[in-house]
């Protein structure tokens, strides 16, 4: 029965880190994805899918701190139940406390997934924001074009100064009719 429990914890223990690796390599890659679409991409970025891009940016950066700091915090809290552990078993103390810094591990877990979910949630919100506002402006120019008058007017032809030649006398010609005598 105690071996059990001892794989079972393990393999809560293996599931949470492979949990935050997850989001540290998902996030990355999306935060890496996006840069690059901004820096190559010819399309603009349109006023009111800006903020969703900056809060994808923020939450994405903010779920990366969280998970190395959960990594800080799980090493710290792997070494103290080790030294908690010890002294239980040299009969230094009684009772098994469990590390404070566990406390820190689940929240930054926690904040971890909220910023990831909240990162992903915004980049959504970016590129439906993005579709939307190109639709619009291409409706509005096919509208005006649509709209727009079917004359088209030339300018005159640029005139060039040409030296005077010898002017010969205009022709008029008349035209012939049927019922006309010449």
């Amino acid at each position: 029965m105690m071996e059990e429990r001892k794989d079972l914890i393990k393999a809560w223990r293996d599931s949470e880190d492979t949990f935050i690796k997850t989001i540290i390599q998902v996030t990355s890659l999306l935060i890496g994805l996006a840069a690059g679409f901004l820096t190559q991409s010819t399309s603009k970025i349109f006023p009111n899918s800006l903020l969703y891009l900056i809060y994808f940016f923020v939450f994405s950066a903010s779920s990366l701190l969280l998970s190395m700091v959960e990594f800080l915090f799980s090493a710290k809290a792997n070494r103290d139940q080790q030294k908690n552990l010890e002294a239980y078993y040299t009969k230094k103390t009684k009772v098994v406390k469990e590390p404070w810094a566990n406390l820190f591990v689940k929240i930054c877990q926690f904040g971890a997934f909220v910023t990831f979910f909240l990162a992903i949630a915004f980049l959504s919100f970016f590129a439906v924001t993005q579709t939307q506002e190109r639709l619009n402006e291409q409706t509005q120019q096919s509208t005006t074009t649509a709209t727009a008058p079917t004359t088209t007017t030339t300018a005159p032809a640029p005139t060039t100064a040409s030296p005077p030649t010898t002017a010969s006398p205009p022709t008029t010609t008349t035209a012939v009719g049927a019922g006309s005598k010449q």
